[in-house]
């Protein structure tokens, strides 16, 4: 193996001895917990619910430092949202009333990814009030925005 002119403890010079764990050590002194998720469809509130096992699932999300889901739904109030649905887009209309910003993030959900299909549901109004709920919620959100640089920029906690 070539020699670099940076030190990384890392490497040696013995074939296949890669360190994985110390390549990927964090300078975080007490570690650092991840946990990701699939897709985020909820109707409801859910963080206090009391479904057996479910208070388990909620501690492990909300222990983490880290807790990431694929958000496929739209977050606002129906009874006053001024746009429509948009059938060229996901079709599906998945849409939650804005407290479940709150709820999410009392489940220990801390960032999201919108770049999914669904995204665009309730078109441009969908997108700009679901943004706004996670804003106000606390929850880091990317993969969306008015254009494609807005939609490619990096989120971070």
């Amino acid at each position: 193996m070539e020699k670099h002119s940076h030190d990384n403890s890392s490497h040696s010079d013995k074939p296949d001895s890669y360190d994985t764990v110390g390549s990927i050590a964090t300078n975080i002194a007490d570690g650092f917990t991840m946990v990701a998720v699939g897709d985020l469809i909820l109707s409801r509130p859910l963080a206090k619910g009391h479904h057996p096992g479910f208070g388990d699932i909620v501690k492990v999300l909300h222990d983490a430092d880290v807790t990431f889901g694929n958000m496929e739904m739209n977050i606002f109030d129906i009874r006053s949202f001024k746009g429509s649905p948009q059938a060229e887009y996901g079709g599906a209309f998945h849409v939650s009333l804005p407290e479940i910003g709150p709820d999410l993030k009392a489940m220990g959900f801390n960032i999201v990814s919108r770049a999914n299909n669904h995204t665009l549901d309730w078109g441009l109004e969908g997108m700009r009030e679901t943004s706004r709920v996670l804003d106000e919620s606390g929850i880091v959100h990317a993969g969306v925005g008015e254009n494609l640089a807005q939609a490619g920029a990096a989120r971070f906690l």
